[in-house]
């Protein structure tokens, strides 16, 4: 097995550092703008990318878009994160913590690269990369170092077709679960204007889970507010519960949640997989059933994601409390309730279906990495 370092595959042997420069709300005659926390561990980014960058403030940007078949990786904090631009669907600058390498597809397969940057022996090689304790980081020069492992041009394309196929999979139940979640937020909308009478959330909702002394959550998943994704009901990634010393809560299957910290990060949701929660999430269900669909439109909605964010307090980490959450008053008839039900319940159980096959295609997915890498 020979190696090339990622500096020898890279158009003009080097990494770039990243835009320093401010985020902005997602405007749509501004390109996006892609920071550390936007990738999450198994190199996926959320679409659309949630905020972008004020090209009248930085005249310069244009110096820092990505292009078709670059890779960056993460210089601090989540140091060795990593995200393959395959395509892209607008523009997108990388921000200031990020490293760019643009991969030379004379010299590898850059898919390839891409799939081997998300190998345990990647994360191996990072680990030994690390400088700083508290705060570990790589810079540019390190990243350097980085070795590839060099299969011939068959081998590479072989696991790039068969890697790539369980991506093509993952990323059609994905365009799925965003279309669903567009079309959820439209009909809401469209039956709010309709319904005429308002109340509050407290007496549709109570509230669930129970605080943990021992760490039974150890060897189990949690969800917390990093691996929440933004304004997205579904929730595709875990942490280890091995993370977390205390502030975990029980939490049941199909209990809705909202992140009560920074809410203007929009994060609700609904749980299908784990028995663990942090504590600065809020976790309730339905009194009735039937409006279980409801009260996720609700709460994933525009309108209750500003009255979250209006009226929470603190500056650095404003925080929603329970009793002003439940006092938002929501649109609600039986009768259009009920409507609203029977259109979308099919497609949300689709939603669900395809959401529990992404997890069992990832782990197919890390399966193969590790055979192959």
């Amino acid at each position: 097995m020979t190696f090339k370092t990622i500096k020898e595959i890279s158009i003009n042997n080097k990494g770039y550092y990243g835009i320093g420069a401010s985020s902005c709300k997602f405007d749509s005659s501004f390109p996006s703008y892609l920071r550390i926390t936007d990738i999450t561990d198994d190199g996926c980014i959320s679409h659309p990318l949630k905020t972008c960058i004020n090209t009248t403030i930085y005249p310069n940007w244009n110096k820092y878009l990505l292009k078709e078949n670059d890779i960056v990786f993460a210089r601090t904090g989540s140091v060795g994160r990593n995200y393959f631009c395959n395509r892209l669907d607008r523009q997108t600058v990388f921000a200031g913590f990020l490293i760019k390498f643009s991969i030379n597809k004379d010299l590898i397969n850059p898919r390839y690269v891409a799939y081997y940057c998300q190998s345990n022996n990647y994360w191996n090689q990072i680990k030994s990369l690390f400088t700083g304790t508290t705060r570990p980081n790589i810079n540019a020069e390190q990243y350097n170092l980085l070795k590839i492992p060099l299969f011939d041009q068959d081998i590479q394309q072989h696991i790039v077709n068969t890697i790539g196929t369980i991506d093509d999979l993952i990323e059609c139940n994905q365009k799925f679960l965003l279309n669903f979640q567009v079309l959820l937020s439209i009909k809401f909308k469209e039956y709010c204007s309709i319904i005429k009478d308002k109340n509050n959330l407290s007496f549709f909702i109570f509230r669930t889970g129970k605080s943990l002394k021992k760490r039974e959550w150890i060897q189990s998943d949690v969800i917390d507010l990093s691996t929440m994704p933004y304004n997205s009901i579904f929730i595709e990634n875990f942490s280890k519960g091995v993370n977390f010393a205390t502030n975990i809560k029980t939490i049941g299957l199909n209990d809705l949640i909202y992140g009560s910290i920074r809410p203007y990060f929009k994060k609700a949701g609904f749980n299908w997989k784990t028995n663990y929660v942090v504590g600065s999430v809020f976790s309730f269900n339905v009194i009735n059933e039937n409006n279980y669909l409801w009260i996720l439109a609700t709460i994933c909605s525009e309108d209750f994601h500003n009255f979250t964010n209006r009226n929470s307090y603190g500056t650095k980490m404003p925080i929603i409390n329970w009793e002003t959450f439940v006092s938002y008053k929501l649109p609600y008839s039986k009768r259009e309730v009920k409507s609203f039900v029977k259109i979308m319940k099919p497609l949300f159980d689709l939603a669900v279906t395809k959401l529990k096959q992404n997890h069992q295609l990832k782990i197919i997915k890390n399966n193969l990495l590790k055979k192959y890498f």
